[in-house]
């Protein structure tokens, strides 16, 4: 399926605008974009706030966690994740989803956190006729030309994970974070989640299906397992789910060039976020003095894994899918990804971060690059 075969009106929009054509100015925003992914309940999040933290970076978002439906909507397994398994997707086509998503005329929109003389918006979303805000956190407008001036665009995803070679691809200058949590502890949260909040995305494997009426298949979970996803339990769906995300997920970082990315570990980003606060600024190219960087990395500790266990029935269940417990499975990925980590090995000794100086004014502007 080619290029102009997409269909557009799958993916949500707001109201009828379109603004898929990009001048100058948006096309240097496009090009000094940062993508944030990373599996499902990884750590995505709070790596996605502590950029925002930051005065010279700005996240979009128009749904709940920070993510945004252009780059992927899980619901409807639509979005730039979803449509680079079209391998003619060019970057025309992608560029215009982005855009399409954060501007509006001459304003970006869905900000979250207020920029300058910026105001706040409704963030509303379409499904068929029906208009509603999306959720309670704030979004904002801004002027592209005074945004242009002073920030610089993030997005954030999980789904990115599974395919951010792809998106290297097509959005060719962006800068990509990626976190990476032990596959336990993903599920753990999985079934966490699924069991506090009806309606998560477990229960919604229930409800999808496909034109034959069957369960249908995330995006990324290959067609040869159609046949077993229609008899496991929910438990086993968030088990091979995850387990198909983290194949791919090491597969792209085996495979792209490491200039276009910084891997994270979320347990060290947590215990040493002095060292990797100043990584990820020099990847993104921004300063690493930022003091209210330095504030929210306070709140990292808060975030350290715990032990965790499952059950019997739970361990046989995963092996099933998995040919292997939980734990195996973990130590298997978890020994290729501590090989491919950017920075900060598990076992450094901690280290005190020093304080910016009171005096200390951040930059307001960023480096453009070529």
């Amino acid at each position: 399926m080619g290029d102009n075969q997409i269909n557009f009106q799958t993916i949500p929009m707001h109201g009828n605008r379109r603004s898929v054509g990009c001048d100058e100015t948006r096309e240097k925003i496009l090009n000094n974009m940062v993508i944030v992914g990373g599996p499902y309940r990884g750590g995505t999040t709070i790596l996605t706030d502590f950029i925002n933290s930051h005065e010279e970076i700005c996240v979009a978002s128009d749904f709940l966690e920070r993510e945004h439906t252009s780059i992927f909507y899980f619901a409807g397994q639509t979005g730039l994740c979803a449509y680079v398994k079209n391998p003619e997707l060019s970057q025309y086509t992608a560029r215009g989803i982005i855009a399409n998503g954060v501007f509006d005329g001459e304003h970006i929109v869905g900000l979250t956190k207020i920029l300058g003389n910026g105001f706040k918006n409704e963030r509303f979303t379409y499904r068929g006729d029906k208009r509603f805000v999306i959720n309670d956190l704030g979004r904002y407008t801004l002027p592209i030309e005074q945004f242009h001036q002073r920030h610089r665009l993030a997005m954030k995803h999980p789904e990115v994970a599974y395919c951010f070679p792809r998106l290297a691809g097509v959005l060719n200058k962006a800068k990509i974070l990626l976190t990476y949590r032990p596959m336990q502890y993903v599920v753990r949260s999985w079934v966490r989640a699924t069991t506090s909040k009806p309606g998560t995305w477990a229960d919604l494997f229930d409800v999808w299906l496909d034109d034959e009426g069957k369960k249908a298949l995330p995006v990324h979970v290959p067609h040869d397992l159609k046949d077993a996803w229609q008899d496991y339990n929910v438990f086993q769906r968030i088990v091979c789910f995850n387990n198909e995300l983290y194949k791919a997920f090491l597969n792209g970082v085996r495979t792209l060039d490491r200039d276009r990315f910084l891997l994270l570990h979320h347990q060290n980003l947590v215990e040493h976020p002095d060292l990797h606060r100043k990584a990820i600024c020099s990847f993104i190219g921004i300063s690493d003095r930022s003091r209210s960087m330095f504030e929210f990395q306070k709140k990292f500790l808060r975030n350290r894994n715990k032990e965790i266990s499952f059950t019997d029935e739970q361990n046989a269940q995963a092996k099933e899918v998995l040919g292997m417990s939980l734990k195996e499975t973990q130590e298997a990925f978890e020994e290729e990804f501590v090989k491919e980590l950017t920075i900060v090995p598990r076992k450094l000794a901690t280290t005190t971060p020093k304080e910016p100086p009171k005096a200390m004014v951040t930059p307001m502007f960023f480096q453009q690059s070529a």
